[in-house]
């Protein structure tokens, strides 16, 4: 029961770095004991979770801990998870490759006319590694390469965020 608790809030983590919040979405915690305390997700700095414990260091650089035993649930209010799909927005699909990747990572994406567009890879704990800022092509069809040549071998993922698009995919480097 408490691998499966500590295995959800890692895979929520991971996806909240490929979303978008919307206005006070919030965070709340569930006590066995049938307390709930709401966190505002701009209060918190990150959320750990060493050996049975959830810890959550907020912004005025306190830390409370939660014990997995003491916990009954984790709840996120106001979160929007996903992309959006609006038919002005411009959203394509976003490709990387080769996959896995060993010195150079190509990334083929679709944008707005001339958008202009950050591309990021980042590691499974959210960490911005690298970054760089593509213009758009005048087509919508993008092309760009990034060095991942001093990227330890592991998974990471490739964020594309613009005006009208946020969009990640998970790849491999060897």
């Amino acid at each position: 029961m408490q691998q499966s608790k500590f295995l959800f809030l890692v895979l929520f983590v991971l996806a909240l770095c490929c979303t978008r919040v919307s206005a006070q979405p919030s965070m709340y915690v569930h006590e066995t004991n049938a307390t709930q305390t709401a966190y505002p997700l701009d209060s918190i700095r990150k959320l750990t979770f060493p050996a049975g414990a959830m810890l959550v260091h907020r912004n005025i650089g306190d830390t409370i801990s939660y014990p997995f035993v003491n916990i009954r649930y984790v709840d996120f209010n106001g979160l929007t998870t996903g992309i959006s799909s609006s038919p002005n927005s411009g959203t394509g699909s976003l490709q990387v490759y080769p996959n896995p990747a060993n010195d150079e990572l190509y990334i083929t994406y679709t944008s707005l006319p001339n958008e202009s567009v950050t591309i990021e890879i980042l590691d499974l704990q959210g960490r911005v590694l690298l970054s760089q800022q593509s213009n758009g092509a005048q087509d919508g069809m993008n092309r760009s390469v990034i060095s991942v040549a001093n990227l330890a071998q592991g998974t990471y993922l490739c964020r594309i965020t613009g005006t009208q698009k946020n969009e990640c995919i998970k790849f491999l480097k060897h």
